[in-house]
């Protein structure tokens, strides 16, 4: 329950505290005594807009605190699943307002928009004359349904959570049939691969001092960059469905004049091999793992059959590299890099620009650097994600 309201430097009030006991509490006074601004902290507590007039005339910023105490344990457990806390069963909610930002802390901690917003749907029904809160989102109309039913629709749903239950269960299992069946065709057909490149590489007597040679060659080219031509960012040197003959023959022009290529793709530029060496570097993109990329990429290549073609072209000494950037999945991201780090010499990391997301953008790019420092990898963080990871840091 609300126990109790606490407002500092709103609209006509100086500082005001409002105790709420069981039951009903009714607010009474005269037009213009300011209960709409009491009960309007509520909602501001609770993260809705605001202009800088109400901050009261005089002072830098306004300040709200909402105190509840949790006894339900239905409540209890809804906030333990958003990493909540009630320290001595009191949850306190607290928003900052000053002129153009606002911050909101649970329990002293600074929490996003989102997060306050689930948390106050727990803790919180507010009802309007033309407004009842929880009746707006689609996802409790559910609930309400359930509830309203009880014990007539309860044998019902348990039968139709069995069954979905058993269900997803199966599909589960024909999914991963299907996926063992498609690695063993992909396994089969890489080692027939290297075989073939064994045998065509014809090896002779001798000619490990003139890989060293060239080793040594390779090994310093990441210092010359002078004329190493990048092929990306303007547009995708591969993409699917497309004619991309122009794009072999410029690296053919290239390479001709003693140039050596960047490429970083959504597609599938295996054709192209034969023309790149070892002072040259072949990449991908990587957003999400295979369900996620067929809506978020349509018609681009699989990022599995992405980093297949990183296998291929490693065989042949070029050097490989993966850009992850934007960022749909963290968690995918991070099980490519442990899975692939054995053929990438250089990783890029970076996050979602310009669209909205509840990810903790400060702890990826720390698992992020914690996992390529883990597994010897060369990496690089974007700038926007540096911020993120810098920015989380200096917070109280």
């Amino acid at each position: 329950m609300l126990q109790s309201l606490h407002v500092k430097n709103l609209a006509l009030i100086d500082e005001a505290e409002v105790e709420f006991e069981e039951g009903l509490n009714i607010l009474s006074g005269e037009t213009g005594a300011g209960k709409s601004i009491v009960l309007g902290s509520v909602n501001l507590a609770l993260g809705s807009r605001y202009s800088k007039e109400i901050i009261r005339e005089g002072a830098d910023y306004g300040l709200v605190e909402l105190v509840f105490r949790i006894r339900d344990e239905k409540q209890l457990k809804k906030l333990e699943e958003l990493d909540i806390y009630p320290e001595g069963q009191e949850i306190i909610l607290s928003r900052r307002l000053m002129e153009g930002r606002s911050i909101s802390r649970i329990n002293g901690e600074t929490v996003t928009a989102g997060l306050l917003k689930k948390v106050s749907e727990i803790l919180i029904d507010i009802h309007g004359q033309h407004e009842h809160q929880s009746l707006l989102y689609e996802k409790n109309h559910l609930a309400i349904l359930d509830a309203f039913s009880k014990d007539a629709s309860a044998n019902i749903k348990e039968q139709v959570k069995e069954t979905y239950k058993e269900y997803k269960e199966l599909k589960q299992k024909l999914k991963e049939a299907a996926l063992d069946e498609a690695q063993r065709k992909k396994e089969i057909d890489f080692l027939g691969f290297e075989i073939s490149q064994i045998m065509e590489a014809q090896l002779e007597k001798g000619e490990d001092e003139v890989l060293e040679e060239a080793y040594k060659r390779m090994a310093n080219s990441k210092k010359i960059t002078g004329n190493l031509v990048h092929l990306y960012f303007t547009c995708d040197p591969y993409p699917t469905g497309c004619d991309t003959t122009a794009t072999r023959e410029v690296i053919q022009t290239l390479k001709e004049f003693g140039n050596h290529v960047q490429i970083l793709t959504k597609g599938d530029g295996s054709r192209d091999f034969d023309l790149l060496d070892g002072e040259d570097w072949y990449g991908v993109t990587i957003s999400c793992d295979a369900p996620m990329a067929d809506e978020a990429e349509p018609g681009a290549v699989k990022p599995a059959d992405r980093l297949y073609s990183l296998e291929k072209v490693k065989c042949r000494g070029v050097n490989t590299w993966v850009s992850f950037e934007p960022v749909l999945d963290p968690a995918a991201v991070l099980d490519c890099i442990k899975g692939c780090a054995y053929f990438i010499d250089r990783v890029k990391i970076g996050k979602l620009n310009y669209h909205p997301s509840d990810i903790n953008w400060a702890q990826f790019g720390r698992e992020a650097e914690d996992l390529c420092w883990e597994m010897g990898l060369d990496y690089y963080v974007k700038d926007s994600l540096r911020a993120e990871m810098e920015k989380a840091v200096g917070k109280p």
